[in-house]
């Protein structure tokens, strides 16, 4: 999520933001080795949905206005997704295929693994029943990737009426019926399934229009050191009680406080290196993550070690490996296929942006 282009404030925070609330998830997810130690990890992805908002509004109001045009901005995103998203595909393909050459129960039929990973290259949903009737079966996680290219799309085609009370507007109404339709469990498998699909676009449309209206706005600002910040946001998705309410209160109130704090400061040059590391980390840890957990969790009654062990060992090692995607993998599979876009069409240069 940097946005440093050109002379565009980079917004350090609300990368390292993303990358703890990257981290929460990985450990949500990782309950089969670890315990639930973030209970409320499924929220960093209204967390993720408001930075969007904030961040593409930074990044791109001005450009549409200039006139951008709604395919250069539609490739520059797919860019943006398109590498890590695809490997966590591949990923999740070789878990499917593992599964299948051992005759285990669970494998998805030939033919059936091969519709997923053509419409998952395709970047569009394929749910199973099987599956509980997930989007994305082969990397469930890429649900919320598909959702918030989906209102990218929708933010660049609206924009030219998209004032403040407009804004509000959307806030009010998709707030109304997110509360209505939000089951007494919590939210957190809203849009993760094709019976969830219409809740998840409320739900994404929400959290991405609070995050465009906090950056037109520009609110006063307490300013809150970054590493205090960095933990309260950790706290508050791993807060164990609330239920329902505590969901609600984190997208309508929490989540946007966070983007209004991380927009207000930035790290000083102590914390600096390991707040853009963060962000750096925070994508291919979410693209990717979820796959190797299913490795991990495979191979745990194998080892002669402790599952919380193998999975904190996991955690460590998701990590390091996503640092070096973000340096060796996913940075110059972009800036390639740039190189090969600009090439083949002979025009502008298509936007690479990290947000």
């Amino acid at each position: 999520m940097n946005t440093a282009i050109g002379s565009r404030r980079e917004y350090v925070t609300l990368n390292a933001i993303r990358g703890v609330a990257a981290i929460t998830v990985v450990l949500f997810h990782g309950v089969a080795l670890v315990g639930m130690v973030v209970p409320r990890g499924y929220l960093a992805v209204d967390l993720f949905f408001a930075l969007s908002g904030f961040v593409i509004a930074h990044a791109y109001a001005a450009r549409l206005a200039s006139g951008l045009s709604l395919c250069d901005f539609f490739e520059a995103r797919l860019i943006r997704f398109w590498p890590l998203y695809a490997l966590g595909l591949l990923l999740g393909l070789v878990r499917e295929v593992a599964l299948l050459l051992t005759g285990n129960r669970f494998a998805l039929p030939p033919m059936t693994l091969l519709g997923g990973a053509l419409a998952g290259l395709c970047f569009v949903p394929y749910p199973l029943r099987a599956r509980g009737g997930d989007l994305f079966p082969l990397n469930i996680p890429s649900w919320s990737l598909f959702f918030e290219l989906l209102v990218n799309v929708l933010y660049a085609v609206a924009r030219p009426i998209l004032g403040t009370r407009v804004l509000c507007g959307i806030i009010l109404i998709s707030g109304i019926a997110f509360v209505a339709q939000a089951p007494a469990e919590g939210i957190g498998h809203i849009g993760v399934s094709i019976d969830t699909f219409a809740a998840g676009c409320v739900r994404t449309i929400l959290s991405f229009t609070i995050g465009v209206l906090l950056h037109r706005i520009q609110l006063r600002k307490i300013r809150v050191p970054v590493p205090l910040l960095l933990l309260l946001v950790a706290a508050a998705l791993t807060c164990p009680w609330g239920g329902l309410t505590y969901d609600l209160a984190f997208v309508l109130l929490l989540g946007p406080l966070i983007v209004i704090f991380g927009s207000a400061v930035e790290p000083g040059p102590r914390f600096a290196r390991c707040a853009t590391w963060l962000g750096v980390i925070s994508f291919p840890l979410y693209a990717v993550h979820r796959p190797i957990l299913s490795f991990a969790e495979a191979a745990a009654p194998h080892f002669p070690l402790r599952q919380t062990v193998i999975g904190w060992t996991t955690l460590a090692v998701l990590v390091a490996l996503s640092a070096s995607l973000a340096h060796w993998f996913d940075a110059p599979v972009r800036r390639r296929i740039v190189s090969v876009m600009r090439a083949r069409i002979r025009r502008g240069p298509v936007e690479n942006a990290d947000s």
